[in-house]
């Protein structure tokens, strides 16, 4: 029984292979994951709050994952056999610097851009000052708004224009988990993002240059609710193009784990 963190730096994403198959998780009916690092609370893996599980064995991806740091995962779970805690550890390095554009629980629609400019940021006092009768003035504050910054971004053909507008559109809210690793253009976090423009400074078709710039306008918003679509790394098309049959999956002993894992 495991619960195997891997990290893989061409997506920027771990994925969480629970493996309890023949132990206490065999009878398990829900686990929760939760992911920590140094310093922080642990919070739970976006879609595996209770869920459901089979057999003890759950795939997933988590997508919110901090750059750059040692996560620790922890899986507990509920069931007639009470299945001992699992954990497994994760270095998320080594992911290509530039812009990654994380829609929140979508790990399947993580992409990474050139980052041009991270633009001037700003934030405004949210209060003010007033002068009181007899001379001298005071002040209150409420705090900070929210960050707010252009950002100047690049594609270079249309499949990265193309998963641009799909993370940003298909995101919960158009609200995105912004990431640059370092040096740190950017504060990681999450952003709403409220305009974007296109140019094309090459003035040529798509087809003979596809080149483009972008500007992102975003705002700092806290981290969103929602659940996730618990993205494996191998799609049912996948699993359909390479299999004639079910039976033929049948024939060849393959297990739940092994499909979700691509392990064929």
């Amino acid at each position: 029984m495991a619960l195997t963190p891997t990290f893989y730096p061409d997506r920027n994403l771990v994925q969480l292979v629970l493996d309890g198959a023949g132990t206490g998780w065999s009878t398990a009916t829900a686990a929760t994951i939760t992911r920590s690092v140094a310093g922080a609370s642990p919070v739970p893996v976006r879609g595996v709050e209770r869920r459901p599980v089979v057999g003890g064995v759950l795939v997933w991806s988590d997508n919110e994952a901090p750059m750059d740091a040692s996560v620790v995962y922890a899986a507990t779970g509920v069931g007639p056999d009470t299945p001992v805690a699992l954990t497994g550890t994760a270095a998320t390095t080594g992911a290509a610097w530039g812009l990654w554009l994380k829609p929140p629980g979508r790990a399947d629609l993580n992409c990474r851009v050139g980052l041009l400019d991270a633009g001037d940021m700003g934030q405004d006092d949210v209060g003010g000052s007033w002068t009181i009768p007899g001379g001298g003035r005071v002040s209150e504050s409420a705090g900070l708004a929210p960050l707010t910054t252009t950002l100047s971004v690049q594609v270079d053909d249309a499949d990265g224009l193309a998963a641009v507008r799909a993370a940003i559109t298909q995101a919960p809210g158009r609200v995105l988990l912004l990431q640059t690793g370092q040096p740190e253009e950017l504060p990681s976090g999450y952003y709403h993002v409220t305009s974007v423009s296109q140019a094309n400074p090459g003035q040529l078709r798509s087809d003979l240059l596809g080149y483009r710039t972008l500007s992102i306008q975003v705002e700092a918003v806290d981290m969103p609710a929602g659940d996730s679509t618990g993205f494996s790394g191998v799609s049912h098309a996948v699993i359909a193009a390479t299999f004639a049959s079910h039976q033929e999956i049948k024939d060849r002993g393959l297990t739940h784990l092994d499909l979700a894992t691509g392990n064929w």
